[in-house]
């Protein structure tokens, strides 16, 4: 293994991601690091794409005992040091066998170190906290010179890494509560997720040329589709959520300086298309593959596992639209894969999900892969399920 990934919260959906852009490489998964055959250049060029992994590691050395990694470490800032410039390192622990009596004792020995060797350098961790990636890049630690060492467990034995990339969590945020139009009600896609969500919609590691989100609400997926280059366009029913994503993917355009601008329109996701709205959607003679990339209403927010009368009311409303929705989809040719977000539900007798009855409905469409996203607080989940047409 080469290079190795921190991955985010949901670590199945993060390595999901991964495996959908880098479709070649082989991962290995212990804990929240995936680990990986990717080279470094790899890893550099496109880290940048994801959405849910935190961190990007170059290995220095794997299966070490604890007591093997300092000398590595001072091997390594004696090597990069710089006459006249400060080095600034720090130290990232992914494993309680490191714990704060070494993280102390390290930080200590490592400047004891630097002194005798007549380096100037700077440990930038506040106590024996790791640092966040802000932090990191305030810091420069990934500039020449400078590192973030990561102490992290590999197959029963250490493994000493240095960080080569941190996710640019300002720019999630800034798409998030810097955007015109915000809804709590409707606007709760996380921006990572979104961009996680158009990643898994690849095909052997290649984006599509277009991408449809056909409940398009304040444009979270458009702007995360849009800001990788690709052609976007969004539908909702509700004329307020069309003049929302519109006003939002604008702002995001104008501020990045981006001229593909979504095209956004209002239509009703469980009926079809009417002939202007072919033309948006699939203009000719130009035909391509479209990738539907989307999440559907997910019904009430509940603060309470639901009972079993609840959970009929709910999917009573919730179930046509989405069987209406695949019929519907089933019939524009140019649709071939989805990547969908359905809601499914903690009740008081278990996790309850309708996705295989509704595809039992819609024998056209396949699904290749399901993944589940609840955060603990929440009872409705996101079920993402990746489609293809058969």
């Amino acid at each position: 293994m080469n290079t190795a990934f921190l991955l985010g919260s949901q670590t199945a959906i993060s390595m999901a991601e991964l495996q959908s852009v880098y479709p070649l490489a082989v991962f290995e998964k212990s804990g929240t690091i995936a680990f990986s055959s990717l080279s470094f250049a790899d890893v550099k060029a496109s880290f940048t794409t994801l959405g849910g992994s935190v961190r990007a590691f170059e290995i220095l050395q794997s299966s070490l005992d604890i007591f093997d990694i300092m000398p590595l470490i001072k091997q390594y800032v004696l090597q990069h040091a710089t006459k006249g410039k400060k080095t600034k390192i720090a130290f990232f622990a992914q494993h309680a066998a490191f714990g704060k009596r070494n993280f102390m004792k390290w930080m200590t020995e490592i400047k004891s170190f630097a002194k005798q060797k007549d380096i100037s350098l700077r440990v930038a961790n506040r106590g024996d906290q790791n640092l966040d990636c802000n932090a990191v890049d305030k810091e420069h630690l990934l500039d020449d010179g400078n590192a973030e060492f990561v102490i992290a467990e590999y197959n029963e034995k250490f493994v000493l890494m240095r960080t080569i990339a941190v996710q640019e969590v300002w720019k999630f945020i800034t798409r998030d509560i810097k955007k015109p139009i915000r809804d709590m009600q409707v606007g709760m896609l996380p921006p990572k997720l979104a961009r996680i969500m158009v990643n898994l919609s690849r095909t052997h590691g290649v984006l599509p040329k277009k991408i449809y989100d056909p409940f398009c609400g304040t444009g979270t997926i458009l702007l995360e589709a849009t800001d990788l280059g690709l052609e976007s366009i969004g539908s909702d029913l509700s004329d307020v959520m069309q003049q929302a994503s519109s006003q939002n993917t604008d702002w995001f355009c104008s501020v990045a300086k981006i001229s593909n601008i979504p095209q956004v329109f209002v239509k009703d996701a469980a009926k079809p298309f009417s002939s202007d709205q072919k033309k948006i959607l699939q203009p000719m003679p130009i035909a391509i593959p479209i990738a539907i990339v989307s999440e559907g209403y997910l019904g009430h927010i509940y603060s309470q596992p639901l009972s079993e009368g609840m959970l009929q009311k709910e999917t009573g409303v919730l179930f046509p639209l989405y069987q209406n929705f695949l019929r519907v989809m089933s019939h524009e040719e140019s649709i071939q894969q989805m990547v969908f977000g359905f809601p499914f539900w903690k009740t008081s007798f278990g996790k309850y999900s309708f996705l295989s009855d509704i595809l039992a409905k819609n024998p056209q469409w396949k699904c290749i892969k399901t993944l589940r996203y609840l955060r603990d607080d929440q009872v409705v989940g996101r079920e993402i399920a990746i489609l293809q047409r058969v």
